[in-house]
């Protein structure tokens, strides 16, 4: 959710949840990360086929472990936001995440590229990236998928 005040300064407002498998040698435990937060944010490029955006700011992060063991705590989010339209039918993007709390250091990136099949259908191939500094134990810090998706647009 964004307030734009001019055509660069907007007020942003982000809410995330991750929930997952705790770890190989424990399927059926899961383990939740959640963030609400709000900040200022600026547009370094805004135009039709390309623009990027920054933001940045304060909230609040809720953890809960595989032992069911759960904090909340003072958190900053830093983002970019950067889309290319390569024609009218073809656009890539590029979304990154920095989370950063007392529990661990989060950083998420996500390359995708979309291609439009219809007025309301198109496809999208990306790679997602998930970093976390403190992960549980007997999962790996960096975690790479790559993803195909099946986009619907409510126009």
């Amino acid at each position: 959710m964004n307030r734009s005040f001019t055509d660069q300064f907007y007020l942003f407002g982000l809410g995330r949840v991750q929930y997952g498998i705790a770890s190989e040698n424990r399927p059926d435990d899961y383990v939740t990360d959640a963030f609400i937060g709000f900040g200022p944010g600026y547009r370094i490029i805004n135009t039709p086929n390309l623009a990027w955006r920054v933001q940045a700011g304060p909230g609040v992060r809720f953890t809960e472990d595989a032992d069911d063991v759960d904090e909340t705590e003072v958190a900053g989010i830093a983002s970019s936001r950067f889309f290319y339209r390569i024609n009218q039918g073809v656009f890539v993007t590029n979304d990154t995440d920095i989370l950063y709390s007392d529990a661990n250091t989060r950083v998420t990136n996500d390359l995708g590229v979309s291609v439009s099949m219809t007025d309301t259908l198109s496809t999208r191939l990306s790679y997602f990236t998930d970093y976390n500094s403190d992960p549980a134990p007997g999962i790996e810090n960096t975690d790479n998928t790559i993803k195909a998706s099946l986009v619907y647009s409510f126009r």
